[in-house]
């Protein structure tokens, strides 16, 4: 018995190592995994399906990517304006991404009771390696993918001069 047992042990790992590896295709261009930069294929972003988030297939918009937790009053209240202001800042091409490091079960509990019209992704590495040390924090990215700024603390997305403060980051 223990004979045919290595004979099926040896036989898969033969067939395992035999196999080419797959590279993955990125997006619709003919750029695969393998020539592409690690800092481009490595990814602590993922969508609430498990799938990675690439911050590079958002090149040619300018995007705000809203780092918050659920248990961050000053983040809920913040939603608040950047839901308001979400039209205003597509209408100036930026795509706002509101990003969590906590589970996805606890920021789908959050979407259901709070119910924002945003889009929310989660961060599964560690917000310091961000220089993330207060929630909510802000990233801003130019159309060419380079961040572009940061603010720290609650900001009123939905004021009259938001427009004109962003442009401040380019």
């Amino acid at each position: 018995m223990k004979w045919l047992l290595g004979v099926l042990s040896t036989s898969l790992v033969l067939v395992c190592s035999c196999q080419s590896p797959k590279k993955k295709v990125i997006g619709n261009s003919n750029q695969t995994e393998a020539s592409l930069s690690p800092e481009l294929i490595t990814t602590h972003y993922r969508d609430l399906n498990g799938n990675p988030v690439y911050l590079e297939d958002y090149k040619g918009k300018k995007l705000l990517l809203n780092f918050w937790s659920t248990h961050c009053k000053p983040c809920v209240e913040e939603m608040h304006t950047l839901e308001r202001a979400k039209s205003d800042l597509e209408t100036q091409d930026y795509i706002t991404i509101l990003v969590s490091n906590e589970s996805v079960k606890e920021i789908e509990a959050f979407k259901v009771q709070h119910g924002f019209d945003l889009d929310y992704i989660q961060y599964t590495g560690n917000l310091a390696e961000l220089k993330i040390y207060a929630l909510p924090t802000t990233f801003i990215y130019n159309e060419k993918g380079e961040k572009a700024g940061k603010i720290e603390g609650k900001y009123n997305w939905n004021s009259s001069n938001t427009i004109e403060k962003l442009k401040e980051f380019k």
